[in-house]
């Protein structure tokens, strides 16, 4: 008989990976949907208070999460966890500090070419007498326009995830089933269509009105 043999678990379960070790691991495995929901479970609260503590407003934190789960998508297929060098979440923040300085440029950029979409519109409107009432529904008309022209040149199963994400506002993960594509599918389809509809908005001028 051995000393040793009766410590044998022990030894074991301190080698044993951790919970956050081994979902770590599960995720890069793209097509293991039931690991992206965990982990969206997990890690969906701490990168909104991530993003909060960054000083984005409240209304603005949903869109920003959404495209920090994008870039996390192809960094932790490639992603190898080290515990010894250390916490995950200090790499989480990382992230997220970077995605919000990336968003937080886009944006500005993005106000400054409305904003001269904005004005280009109001001197057109300006010189067809468009009456104030009138202008709003230009807009709906051209977003309707917008949306139905990305749709034609849009895989179903990828414009399903905008309209019901977006358009429907339907739980991510219900969708997801529903739909029979990941998480992280569902996510990257979202912000692609998002960003087309946007481009067009912007590069598509409103009709004027000469009657």
């Amino acid at each position: 008989m051995t000393a040793t043999a009766p410590y044998a678990p022990s030894v074991v379960r301190r080698n044993r990976p951790s919970p956050e070790v081994q979902l770590l691991a599960r995720i890069r495995d793209r097509t293991d949907a039931v690991a992206w929901t965990e982990f969206v479970d997990v890690y969906q609260p701490v990168i909104r208070a991530f993003v909060r503590r960054h000083g984005v407003a409240a209304g603005d934190v949903a869109d920003v999460v959404q495209d920090i789960f994008v870039r996390l998508i192809p960094a932790l297929a490639r992603f190898n966890f080290d515990p010894s060098r250390g916490q995950f979440r200090t790499w989480l923040w990382r992230v997220t500090s970077n995605a919000v300085t990336n968003w937080s440029r886009q944006r500005a950029n993005r106000a400054r070419t409305e904003a001269i979409w904005r004005e280009r519109q109001s001197v057109k409107s300006a010189e067809s007498a468009a009456s104030d009432e009138g202008e709003p529904v230009q807009l709906r008309q051209q977003l309707d326009r917008v949306l139905v022209a990305v749709r034609a040149t849009t895989l179903p199963t990828t414009w399903a995830c905008f309209e019901g994400r977006v358009l429907r506002d339907r739980p991510a993960i219900e969708l997801a089933t529903e739909l029979g594509v990941s998480l992280n599918a569902l996510y990257v389809n979202v912000s692609r269509v998002r960003a087309r509809v946007r481009e067009q908005c912007i590069r598509c001028p409103l009709p004027v009105d000469r009657s």
